[in-house]
C-alpha cells in the first residue's frame, strides 16, 4: 500500500488503523493543516512545526517556529493528521493541536505554552473543539468527553459519547457540542456532553450502499449550519440540526470534502480533494474548491488544477477565502472565486 493511498484511506475512513499489519508505513504529517482569520486582515496558518501570522490580509506573512514536546510520531492514527490544527484564535492568542498536547501561542511572543490533554492511559485524543479561548472539549478514542474552562490548564470528565467513530467536534458555545463522523453520524449535546441526541443521515448513502463519513460541521448561528464529508456531500440546516437537507455538489464517489466555511448565510466555501488513477495506475489527487453565493443552493467549482488535498478553508467578508493543503498549498482566492493565487510561505 502506498503512502498516498494510505493517507486518503484514513481520511475516507476505509482503514482501521489497528488492523494494518504489514501495511504500517511512515505517515507524513500534512505540511499545512489549518488557516484561521480574525476579520479580513489578521490571520493564522499552521503546520506541525511553524505558525505564520499576517496583519495585512495576507500580503506578508511572519513565521514563528513551534517547539513541540516531541516530533509527531510515525503513526497511522487518524488523529495524527490533526497535528497543526488551529482550534481557536484572535489577534493576540492562538490555540493549536500539537503532538498529543494543546499548544498556546501569542502573536507578540515566540514562546509557546504546552498544556497536556487529560491523562487517559492508553487512549488518545481523536477530536477537539473550542468555542472561546477558555472553553473547549476533547474526545478520546474510548468515547470519553472532557471539558476545560481555563484554556486547557485543567480538564474534567464531562460525559461519554454513545459512538466512538467521531471525526470532528464543533462547539458553538460553552454548553453545546456537535460530533460528526463515520456512517453519516451526527450527534448533539446541549449540556456539556452529559447527554447526547443522535441521528444518521440516511440520504448520505453512496451508490455502493455505504454511508459516507462526515468530516466537518460549522454553524453561523444557533439555527443555521452546514456539514460536509466524503462522496462530495454537503448538508444544510436552518432549525438547529433537527433536520438536515442534502445540497447538490459537482462531486460524488472518490471525493472528500474536508472543511467548510461560511461568512454569511449566503456566501461560503468548501474544500477537499478528488482521488483518481492515471493511465499508469498511480494515484492522483486534485484539489476541490467549491463556492456558493446562495446558501448552497448552487455550488460552483473553482478550477485550480492543483494536485493536493486541501484540509482547511476560511471565508472572509471581502469576497476572499484562504485554503491550505497537505502538500504545502496555500491558496488565496479573491473576487468571490473569480481569481486565485498560490502563496509560498517557505
Amino acid at each position: 500500500m502506498s503512502l498516498r493511498l494510505l493517507l486518503v484511506s484514513l481520511l475516507l475512513g476505509n482503514i482501521n488503523p489497528t488492523n494494518l499489519g504489514d501495511d504500517i508505513v511512515t505517515l507524513r504529517i500534512p505540511l499545512f493543516r489549518s488557516v484561521y482569520f480574525v476579520g479580513n486582515q489578521f490571520g493564522w496558518i499552521a503546520s506541525h512545526r511553524n505558525m505564520f501570522d499576517t496583519r495585512n490580509g495576507g500580503q506578508t506573512w511572519r513565521r514563528n517556529a513551534i517547539a513541540l514536546a516531541s516530533e509527531p510520531s510515525t503513526s497511522v492514527r487518524p488523529a495524527d493528521l490533526n497535528v497543526g490544527m488551529i482550534l481557536w484564535g484572535d489577534k493576540e492568542n492562538v490555540l493549536m493541536w500539537g503532538n498529543g498536547e494543546l499548544v498556546v501561542g501569542s502573536a507578540e511572543s515566540s514562546t509557546w505554552d504546552r498544556r497536556a490533554f487529560p491523562a487517559v492511559g492508553s487512549t488518545f485524543m481523536t477530536a477537539i473543539g473550542f468555542s472561546s479561548f477558555h472553553h473547549g472539549y476533547a474526545l478520546d478514542s474510548s468515547g470519553s468527553v472532557y471539558r476545560t474552562g481555563d484554556a486547557g490548564k485543567s480538564w474534567a470528565l464531562s460525559g461519554h459519547l454513545p459512538a466512538t467513530r467521531v471525526r470532528s467536534l464543533y462547539t458553538f458555545s460553552a454548553q453545546e457540542i456537535w460530533a460528526v463522523g463515520k456512517d453519516a453520524s451526527v450527534l448533539f449535546s446541549s449540556d456539556r456532553g452529559e447527554h447526547w441526541e443522535g441521528q444518521t443521515l440516511r440520504s448520505a448513502e453512496s451508490k455502493y450502499g455505504t454511508l459516507a463519513t462526515i468530516e466537518c460541521v460549522r454553524f453561523i448561528s444557533a439555527k443555521e449550519g452546514w456539514l460536509c464529508g466524503t462522496d462530495g456531500l454537503v448538508f444544510h440546516t436552518i432549525d438547529g440540526g433537527r433536520r438536515w437537507e442534502r445540497q447538490q455538489t459537482p462531486f460524488s464517489s472518490g471525493s472528500i470534502l474536508q472543511a467548510i466555511s461560511f461568512v454569511s448565510p449566503t456566501e461560503g466555501w468548501v474544500v477537499g480533494s478528488k482521488y483518481s488513477l492515471n493511465g499508469s495506475g498511480s494515484e492522483r489527487y486534485e484539489a476541490i474548491v467549491l463556492h456558493t453565493i446562495d446558501g448552497g443552493l448552487h455550488w460552483e467549482p473553482v478550477n485550480t488544477k492543483i494536485q493536493d488535498t486541501l484540509l482547511a478553508v476560511q471565508a472572509l467578508s471581502n469576497g476572499r477565502a484562504w485554503a491550505v493543503g497537505a502538500n504545502g498549498t496555500v491558496l488565496q482566492i479573491s473576487d468571490h472565486g473569480r481569481r486565485w493565487t498560490q502563496v509560498n510561505l517557505g
